[in-house]
């Protein structure tokens, strides 16, 4: 097996948890994309805090981050 820098090896999955704000998840994923870069698959639990509207525009916004999935939006 090749040596891997830790700088470049796998993180594995993350999972972020539900902030209860619209921004404030949305700000949390990007730090979280931005600290692990590609190296993690991110995954997000909404924890049903969110109406429909709401999840809707939490997911559009968790797309281009590249969340792998939303747990319990609504």
């Amino acid at each position: 097996m090749p040596w891997v820098p830790s700088s470049c090896a796998p993180i594995g999955s993350q999972t972020i948890g539900s902030t209860g704000s619209l921004e404030g998840d949305l700000q949390l994923a990007r730090a979280v994309r931005e600290a692990c870069g590609q190296r993690g698959v991110l995954r997000f639990d909404a924890r049903g805090r969110y109406d429909l509207r709401s999840a809707a525009r939490l997911c559009a916004g968790l797309e281009p981050i590249g969340v792998q999935f939303v747990l319990d939006p609504l």
